[in-house]
């Protein structure tokens, strides 16, 4: 519950900060309520894991919008949600922070019902008595996500911080709608750029591959203006993720491993599979041609293999890190492979001879997909679930898309450096849409 005016919580921190100073008590002032929340839908509890964050269809699916906290810091959620009393009710509420360098900051959460906090996807626990915590903020962008259940008669909560929490760097307009193709594609997933013949390469997935009897997938070439040359170039594939070229072959992540495609026959011409595979997502080639498949697996689930190496004819394990769970985009640049981290969101790069692994950046939480160079020592970065970012060549972090109110999915994208295009393919909306980048 929640009582008292905004004048007595003024009054109250007043006192506080008065018995410090006479005690001569150390300790940081408090700095001010975080007032920049989103919210979900309203959900029935019993449907809600109190431990668990979010599956990205849940995130994704969510239906986010804006909440506005009141003087003293509290969030009404029945106000905004709609909640009639008495019922037993569960919503998620999220902000972002952005910092250019790992700091602490502590946080005080009181509810009107049960509520859980999450940062950057890992469920926290108060460290300071019930409802306070004392976080960690990495480099880059922070996700603080809660979870808040409703009350008898009353639905809300407040969040107090000792220091403001910096929000996302973010540039607006700097991505102008170019074209975009029919709704034709089922489930793209991946877009990759074939210089060599002037043409875009589609593959989709078809998210219902599961429920299918027989493989579904296929990949679409595209011309540079959006139309549609060919829309099932190549057909019958399992789940077709990422690809990369090599010589006149398209490598691209399949359900068994990676499919190898003779581009000008226009046929599969061999199949590498991966032992036990569990989700073979992306490819990547370095500059000595060496391909590179990544495994969405938990890091933990045996065998906890990453990324995969084709050597010749065989796939063979190339890195095992518990640290570099649920690897999805991938991108060699220079003597390092850039991995997308799901488990954790962040971007690591790991050494090609070395294989030593460190953190990038920070992105929050969410499945990081594509993987692109900018051209200029920087790269493109997207969560699947509707963000797209630049890091350029100083670590700067800047948000370029949001896509996630419309419900528009970021997946595998392509970019072309010199025509400042992006190329995204919808997922579910099923179509590939092109943006200008402003200069």
């Amino acid at each position: 519950m929640f009582t008292g005016s905004a004048a007595a919580v003024r009054r109250g921190r007043v006192a506080a900060a008065l018995v410090v100073a006479i005690l001569g008590l150390a300790g940081p002032a408090r700095a001010a309520f975080v007032t920049s929340w989103s919210s979900s839908q309203a959900y029935p509890a019993a449907r809600v894991s109190p431990v668990e964050y979010p599956r990205f269809y849940a995130v994704f699916l969510a239906g986010w919008r804006d909440v506005a906290a009141r003087d003293d810091g509290r969030v009404d959620l029945a106000a905004s949600l709609g909640a009639a009393a008495g019922d037993s009710l569960c919503a998620m509420v999220r902000t972002l922070a952005q910092v250019d360098a790992a700091q602490a900051v502590r946080l005080d959460l009181a509810a009107s019902g049960a509520a859980r906090l999450f940062l950057n996807g890992a469920l926290v626990a108060p460290a300071r008595g019930e409802g306070g915590y004392d976080l960690t903020l990495r480099a880059g962008r922070n996700e603080i996500l809660l979870k808040v259940w409703s009350a008898p008669g009353n639905w809300g909560f407040r969040v107090d911080a000792d220091r403001p929490l910096p929000p996302p760097r973010r540039a607006a307009g700097a991505c102008r709608a170019a074209w975009e193709t029919p709704a034709t594609f089922l489930t793209p997933e991946s877009v990759l750029h074939d210089p060599g013949r002037g043409v875009f390469y589609v593959s989709s997935f078809d998210y219902q591959y599961e429920q299918r009897d027989r493989p579904t997938g296929f990949i679409s070439r595209l011309g540079l203006d959006g139309a549609i040359l060919d829309e099932r170039w190549i057909e019958g594939l399992h789940a077709p993720c990422g690809m990369a070229i090599r010589d006149d072959r398209l490598f691209v992540a399949v359900r068994e491993g990676v499919a190898e495609i003779d581009i000008p026959r226009g046929v599969v011409a061999a199949l590498h599979p991966i032992p036990d595979a569990v989700f073979p997502n992306d490819v990547a080639i370095d500059a000595r041609g060496r391909i590179y498949v990544s495994d969405t697996r938990p890091s933990l689930a045996p065998p906890a293999v990453s990324v995969w190496r084709l050597s010749g004819t065989e796939l063979t394990p190339w890195l095992i890190a518990a640290d570099v769970g649920r690897a999805n985009g991938l991108l060699a640049a220079g003597d390092e492979l850039l991995v997308g981290s799901t488990q954790g969101g962040c971007l690591k790069a790991v050494g090609l001879e070395s294989r030593a692994v460190r953190t990038v950046i920070g992105l929050g939480a969410g499945v990081v997909d594509g993987l692109r160079s900018d051209g200029r020592g920087g790269v493109l970065v997207s969560l699947w679930e509707g963000q797209l970012f630049h890091l350029d060549a100083d670590g700067r972090l800047t948000e370029l898309l949001d896509l996630l109110p419309a419900q528009r999915n970021t997946a595998d994208f392509e970019y072309l450096p010199d025509r400042r295009l992006l190329l995204v393919p919808t997922f579910l909306a099923n179509t590939v849409a092109a943006y200008e980048l402003a200069p």
